[in-house]
């Protein structure tokens, strides 16, 4: 058992460990992060809500066997769960700089690999009949997963403080990152 459970390298320290080289602390700022951070919020709250209001009507559309309509359904409902906690942990860790890197790249990554489990096992009925709406979701979720993927490559440049939420970031005039 362990006795003393203190980290040994401090938060700047991992992250300057994982940065790669070459990265100066004089590139710009990523003014565009909040814009990319919003958006996804948007998406995952949006979808979130969707799973949990209404995963019976989306499992009736997924398939036309009622056995595996009632267990898509319970999975619907706890992939709502799922993506709220997801929501919050990755929300978190973007507003306070806590692991963000570490916290967006693991959660790009359940993300890409959700999606191929999505499209393998409860997809696959919308696959052999596409339409439109089922394209745009795939494409929705790619988008998503590439921006949680811009921040995490850019997370030396994002912003510091109450600016990583600020919207309206682009249209300051702001050279460098704060030291």
């Amino acid at each position: 058992m362990v006795n003393n459970w203190n980290s040994k390298v401090s938060d700047v320290e991992l992250d300057a460990l994982i940065t790669p080289i070459g990265n100066s602390s004089e590139q710009s700022m990523d003014v565009w992060a909040p814009a990319r951070f919003w958006f996804m919020f948007a998406v995952v709250l949006s979808f979130a809500l969707w799973l949990l209001t209404s995963p019976a009507q989306i499992a009736s559309t997924l398939t036309l066997i009622p056995i595996e309509a009632k267990r898509l359904t319970t999975f619907l409902y706890f992939r709502g769960w799922f993506l709220v906690l997801t929501l919050l942990v990755g929300s978190y860790a973007y507003l306070k700089n806590w692991y963000t890197g570490l916290v967006l790249g693991a959660l790009a990554l359940i993300s890409a690999m959700n999606i191929l489990f999505d499209l393998f096992t409860i997809f696959p009925d919308l696959i052999a009949n596409r339409s439109p709406f089922f394209t745009g979701i795939v494409l929705l979720r790619l988008v998503v997963l590439f921006m949680a993927l811009s921040i995490v490559f850019n997370r030396s440049r994002l912003p510091v403080g109450s600016d990583r939420a600020n919207l309206f970031l682009p249209f300051r005039k702001i050279s460098k990152r704060p030291l």
